[in-house]
């Protein structure tokens, strides 16, 4: 693992390592930023606990705060450590600066903070904030003393949990696999929407919950869908609604039962649903893989480490007869993002087939853009198991592990790792991405609709029904 990983995968956290990754790397954020998104006094921590669930003992700061507080020892709630870590290291690293050049003095007086600022090389959008928000008093209080807290990460949101998690997932899917199979492995689970027909054969029932439920809906795009009225199901509507009810077990469970009486064999495993998708029984929600025989093996999930664990088992076992990896972008543009190469933290890896997918979506009309470098060498990047899979990949066809003519495709998508999918424009970019991996893999047609001139197996409609929806 990277020195990136190996920094938190330990009771306690490195944070002069941290540091050192984190900002030696790309600099800190502006220091204005980091106080707007932490909670004020964080400075004076002497603990901090980075956990999956709220700490019995402690009391949350705000109604809406992640954050938990008991004394001078405080906990953040999240399932993704790697976005707290990033900005508690930038947050170090800028109160190293300040402890060495703040002065002492009254922060009211405007000579005394425009040599603050100066010293501290603040942008002005930093002061003006810094002003309005009257913090000045608050840095010269806290840099009286030093930031460096006892930091914690739960052991099972630590790299080598996670890891360990998607490799025994991996395992159990190996031993049920009768082949090597073509394998698609996504970091988000829109991705599953495009097979599943829980979502198109509900969509009228999801439009419904969503329009009696607009507190669980945020995306304004959404809100003028569930106001619209019910119409033609929309896929991408469909999957964030069934991602909001997902926290249900009860439907998930029922979810699960409907998609495997129709082909999709899918199960939760290690923080990923892993299973196969039946191409030949599967009425798909995206038109564009309407039809078509064979069977597709499924990763899908957040967690880029329960990914890269639940793959390096596949590759190791010499069962994937080719590989598509959708991964995030960590940009704010939109739109399928098909890169010719990436730069990873130890190695830079060519993508010879990004012309042969970008010639599929432009056939199929689903926006994108193509690049010729795509950088995730970030400690923190939401696609940094990608380059850690590629690299894999590249040593076991060394090793003769796994057969050169492996086809191995990737694509990315504007996503934030740490919450679900909830506008209608991302989702249907996992979507369509998730459309163009697949259908290079089974080489669909670059026709109009799905298999053009294949016989197309349908799903036997006269089967008694198994799908259901409370809603």
């Amino acid at each position: 693992m990277s020195r990136w990983i190996t920094a938190w995968d330990r009771p306690q956290v490195d944070l002069p390592l941290l540091v050192e990754l984190v900002v030696g790397e790309a600099g800190a954020r502006p220091l204005a930023t980091l106080l707007a998104s932490l909670p004020q006094g964080l400075v004076h921590a002497e603990a901090i606990a980075i956990v999956p669930h709220p700490p019995s003992g402690f009391r949350p700061l705000s109604a809406e705060s992640a954050w938990w507080s008991a004394g001078r020892s405080l906990a953040v709630v999240t399932t993704a450590p790697e976005t707290v870590l990033v900005e508690l290291a930038e947050l170090a690293w800028w109160w190293a600066r300040v402890r060495q050049r703040v002065r002492p003095g009254d922060p009211s007086d405007e000579a005394q903070r425009l040599a603050w600022s100066m010293d501290l090389e603040l942008e002005t959008a930093t002061v003006a904030w810094l002003d309005a928000y009257d913090r000045w008093a608050e840095i010269a209080e806290a840099a009286r003393f030093p930031f460096a807290p006892v930091m914690r990460v739960d052991v099972g949101l630590r790299p080598g949990a996670r890891k360990s998690a998607g490799a025994r997932a991996g395992e159990r899917w190996a031993r049920r696999s009768a082949g090597a199979l073509p394998v698609l492995a996504a970091a988000s689970p829109v991705a599953l929407d495009t097979f599943s027909p829980y979502v198109r054969d509900l969509g009228h029932a999801l439009h419904a919950w969503a329009s009696e439920n607009p507190d669980r809906i945020h995306d304004p795009d959404l809100m003028r869908w569930a106001a619209a009225g019910p119409g033609q199901p929309d896929p991408a509507a469909g999957a964030i609604v069934a991602a909001a009810l997902g926290d249900d077990e009860d439907l998930r469970a029922e979810r699960r039962r409907a998609e495997r009486s129709q082909g999709l064999e899918v199960e939760d495993d290690g923080g990923l649903v892993v299973g196969t998708a039946h191409l030949e029984h599967l009425d798909a929600p995206h038109p564009r893989l309407e039809g078509g025989q064979g069977t597709l093996g499924l990763f899908i999930g957040r967690d880029g480490l329960a990914l890269e664990g639940a793959l390096e088992v596949v590759i190791d076992a010499g069962l994937a007869s080719s590989l598509a990896l959708l991964g995030r972008s960590g940009s704010d543009r939109g739109d399928l993002l098909l890169p010719a190469a990436l730069v990873g933290l130890d190695d830079g890896y060519a993508l010879p087939s990004r012309d042969v997918l970008a010639a599929r979506a432009e056939a199929w009309s689903i926006p994108m853009h193509r690049s010729d470098l795509l950088n995730i060498s970030g400690t923190d990047h939401p696609s940094s198991w990608v380059a850690r899979i590629l690299g894999k990949i590249r040593r076991s066809m060394v090793l003769g592990n796994l057969g050169s003519e492996v086809l191995v495709t990737a694509a990315f998508v504007r996503s934030d790792p740490a919450v679900p999918v909830e506008s209608l424009r991302a989702a249907r970019d996992v979507l369509g991405a998730t459309a163009v991996l697949v259908g290079e893999m089974f080489g669909f047609s670059l026709s109009e609709r799905g298999l053009s001139g294949l016989h197309r197996v349908s799903a036997d409609k006269n089967r008694p029904s198994k799908r259901r929806f409370r809603v």
